[in-house]
């Protein structure tokens, strides 16, 4: 048993393939189809021409073919065709609407006597069946005209369903189809069944073909295509070159706005107030004037109202909305919260004037106010019909203004079971959660704007919290339908789409990089690695303190290979992680260059270099990778000297034999916008108690590389000498500044005294003199708690002491696991006058624990 909606080759294969197969047809169009029935069609481009097609035709056939006949689609054609052939030699007879049905039988026994053509109507065929059983043997069959449903196109072949069952009458079997311009809609359904059956089309054909212009299918604006498009829809599923963009709207990017009426549940009107893209900015849509003000200009039209005489079909209009028209409408809408109506009623409860655009006249009547009228309100979405007399002339400039709400449809959702409409309740579902009225605005992302009309997704609605005064999101009505089970996915795309989305993304990641980014500095003196040298105005150290957390930075960047994304879009400034084949390690870069080679220039932010590398090498970075470390590379420039080195010279000099790096001290002498003016001194030979330290620029001069531009620096001092735990104080001072950017703090307690990185005696600091004496307080306060146990375990009084907790002294968590939150609790940075500590009057506090415990942070 085989099932086909189409006679094909295919299946007419697979027949023969069979033992005495039984094939049944649902369809007589396509069993004459399978039976190699001869199907012409005849063109006309004129529709005045129809008449003589068909004289030409019946007068080549009267003496052929014994039964002919021309269907037709009313008792009008009727006539005319029986007119039409009053011309010709031929017997005609006519069974239509007006042909009373005792005489059927007659008719039709006369005209299967002769050679004759017998005229019939589609009414007659479809309420007739006994009709259609004496007349089933026709010879030749003629559509004078197409019907308008499929139905009773495939009716008309009944007519030669015996015909086609004789081996011998289906050879000489034939129709014919005259076909001209008023038949558009019919016109692509039979062009496909010519080019299927591999028949000749004239070039007439063709050319009109071209010529016709056909509506958008509903169901492929919707959901991207159309369930029906192979069997019997035969409007347009695909753009045409001048469906365009309207440049004064918003063709991708992001938009924000409300929605004023909803179609179903991915179709609605829109009133878009602002727009973003790639600025990441809200930016107010351009318009000639907001609905409030048209309305205000509108009030004008009271004093003198111009009734339309004659309606043009997409003109602009006014009406006048009233409450009667409101109630009639809440009435049909079977609206069960009844405060709702209330509200709804209230709204408009005063004349209001919108502006309507005319769709198509519904009905005619015998008088002029009995025209009704379906209309577009442009400013809402929404569509009503009213009366001709109902309608107001506008004044030009308000119909120049263009309609406030724009046609939108969601994009991602479709009906369940592949059905071709929404259910009214989940359009109601979603009118609900789109319509709400706490609702601050709806945003979405432009997939495709043409001719005003937006194809959207990622819709968010922001929601009102008035007790709060803030805006939060609420939900996302796709994926709301989709988790309800009211919808499905739809993941098929229109060919127009754009795919904006992830590039404006990307560049708004971009952007917001700027606010993470911090860079490593320079202090009075550094303990630094020169990373990268390019000038002598230009070249980049690094600080040895954060050498450790570097290499720990990019081996954790490295583990996370396999959770790496490539870079999709390409920005300048955009910070990135790049594979360095080189080094076969992963390191942070700035894009500085994009080229059109498939390469880019990439900064590498924690050494300085910039170098050109691969698309394919880029992947994206996260936040955690730029936020847990400074970059690194500090662009610096050497004070008081002009000259021209090669950077493998300073490689030589500032490295050891095994290509790591010697130490450096970096004085920073002043600094110019990003760069600092510095002077270096490089490690030089090392003694047992301290280090030399050559100064760069001396050596330079001395090997003639460079002249002094500045006399200061030429007077220099050649050398430093820093002790071995001097270098150890400064990296670990460095390290604490650069973390904590305690730059005020850091200034007061670890600056050394001036010429201190000279060959000077030792000064112990400060920050070592506080060390000691908390190491002090720490000890005598073990020695106290000892004695505090000793008399407890003898019996004897134990002494308390309730100072000041210093930080860590105990577990906040624990605390909060017993007592309840109370926001009184919280740390102030004011002492209250009340706040009491009770001592022991027998016991003295050591004066350093005392000058210790007063400075504490009080917890």
């Amino acid at each position: 048993m085989i099932f086909a909606e189409k006679w094909t080759k295919e299946v007419e294969t697979f027949k023969e393939t069979q033992y005495r197969p039984v094939v049944v047809f649902g369809n007589y169009f396509e069993a004459s189809i399978a039976n190699n029935v001869n199907n012409r069609v005849i063109f006309v481009s004129d529709e005045s021409n129809r008449g003589d097609e068909l004289l030409k035709l019946l007068n080549s056939l009267k003496d052929i073919m014994k039964n002919i006949a021309v269907v037709c689609r009313n008792h009008c054609e009727a006539i005319e065709i029986l007119q039409l052939l009053s011309r010709i030699n031929i017997r005609v007879y006519v069974i239509d609407e007006k042909t009373e049905s005792f005489k059927y039988l007659s008719i039709i026994n006369q005209w299967s006597n002769y050679h004759s053509v017998l005229i019939i109507t589609d009414q007659i065929l479809k309420s007739c069946n006994r009709i259609i059983s004496k007349i089933n043997s026709t010879h030749c069959l003629v559509h004078y005209n197409l019907p308008q449903t499929k139905g009773d196109f495939n009716t008309r072949y009944q007519l030669i369903s015996e015909t086609i069952r004789s081996p011998e009458l289906r050879k000489m079997c034939t129709t014919y189809i005259i076909l001209g311009p008023e038949n558009k809609l019919q016109f692509f359904q039979i062009y496909k069944c010519l080019r299927r059956i591999k028949q000749e089309i004239s070039g007439e054909m063709k050319a009109f073909k071209k010529s016709i212009s056909r509506k958008l299918c509903q169901n492929y604006l919707s959901f991207g295509y159309c369930p029906l498009k192979k069997y019997f829809c035969v409007l347009r599923h695909s753009f045409e070159a001048s469906e365009k963009a309207n440049e004064n709207l918003p063709t991708d990017g992001q938009i924000k706005g409300l929605i004023t009426h909803v179609v179903s549940a991915n179709e609605f009107y829109m009133v878009i107030e602002e727009h973003r893209n790639a600025d990441h900015q809200w930016q107010k849509v351009d318009k000639i004037a907001t609905l409030q003000q048209i309305k205000q200009s509108m009030e004008t039209l009271k004093k003198r109202r111009n009734s339309v005489k004659n309606v043009i079909i997409d003109e602009i209009y006014a009406i006048v909305v009233t409450e009667k028209n409101v109630v009639e409408n809440n009435v049909n809408g079977n609206h069960k919260n009844v405060r709702n109506c209330k509200s709804q009623i209230q709204m408009i409860i005063n004349e209001a004037f919108h502006r309507v655009k005319v769709l198509e006249l519904v009905e005619n009547g015998n008088k002029e106010n009995n025209v009704i009228v379906k209309i577009l309100h442009i400013d809402l979405g929404y569509v009503t019909h009213c009366k001709l007399s109902d309608l107001i002339e506008l004044p030009l400039h308000l119909k120049q203004i263009a309609p406030l709400a724009h046609k939108m449809y969601l994009w991602g959702v479709k009906p369940l079971d592949n059905e071709l409409e929404w259910h009214e309740k989940i359009t109601n579902i979603f009118k609900k959660i789109v319509m709400a009225q706490n609702i601050a605005y709806i945003t979405a992302w432009i997939r495709l704007q043409l001719n005003g009309v937006f194809w959207v997704d990622s819709m968010k609605i922001v929601t009102k919290l008035k007790a709060l005064k803030v805006e939060a999101l609420s939900c996302k009505p796709a994926e709301v339908l989709i988790e309800k089970k009211f919808a499905e996915n739809n993941n098929r795309q229109l060919p127009n789409f754009n795919n904006d989305r992830e590039r404006i993304l990307q560049k708004w990641k971009c952007d917001a990089q700027k606010s993470l980014i911090q860079n490593a500095h320079l202090e009075d003196t550094t303990m630094v690695y020169l990373s990268f040298f390019k000038t002598l105005h230009e070249f980049y150290v690094r600080n040895v303190s954060f050498q450790p957390c570097l290499a720990d930075l990019e081996a954790d960047i490295s583990n996370s290979i396999t959770k790496l994304v490539k870079v999709k879009y390409f920005f300048i400034g955009l910070i990135c992680i790049v594979f360095y084949e080189k080094d076969n390690i992963y390191n942070r870069v700035r894009i500085v260059d994009i080229n059109e080679d498939e390469q880019i220039d990439v900064y590498f932010v924690d050494h300085g270099e910039t170098l050109k590398v691969s698309k394919d090498c880029c992947f994206q970075i996260d936040e955690k990778f730029i936020t847990r470390l400074p970059f690194q590379a500090i662009k610096c420039k050497l004070n008081g000297i002009v000259g021209n080195v090669e950077p493998d010279v300073v490689f030589d000099y500032t490295r050891l034999e095994n290509e790591s790096f010697k130490l450096i001290l970096a004085k920073k002498i002043s600094k110019e916008n990003d760069t600092n003016i510095v002077r270096l001194y490089v490690e030089d030979e090392e003694f047992e108690e301290n280090i030399r330290f050559s100064l760069l620029s001396k050596w330079l001069f001395q090997n003639k590389f460079v002249e002094y531009t500045s006399s200061e620096e030429a007077n220099a001092e050649p050398f430093m000498f820093l002790a071995k735990e001097e270098e150890e104080e400064i990296e670990e001072e460095n390290s604490m500044i650069q973390l904590f950017d305690f730059e005020e703090f850091a200034k007061s307690l670890m600056k050394a005294e001036e010429n201190d990185v000279k060959r000077t005696p030792k000064v112990e600091s400060r920050r070592k003199q506080l060390m000691r004496a908390l190491q002090k307080v720490q000890k005598k306060k073990e020695k106290v708690e000892m004695e505090e146990k000793e008399e407890s375990d003898e019996g004897s009084p134990t002494v308390m002491i309730n100072v000041p907790y210093a930080p860590g002294d105990f577990d906040y968590e624990y605390v909060q696991d017993i007592l309840p939150y109370d926001p009184a609790d919280l740390d102030t940075d004011e002492e209250s006058e009340h706040e009491i500590f009770d001592f022991d009057p027998d016991y003295e506090l050591n004066s350093e624990l005392d000058m210790i415990l007063n400075n504490a942070p009080k917890v």
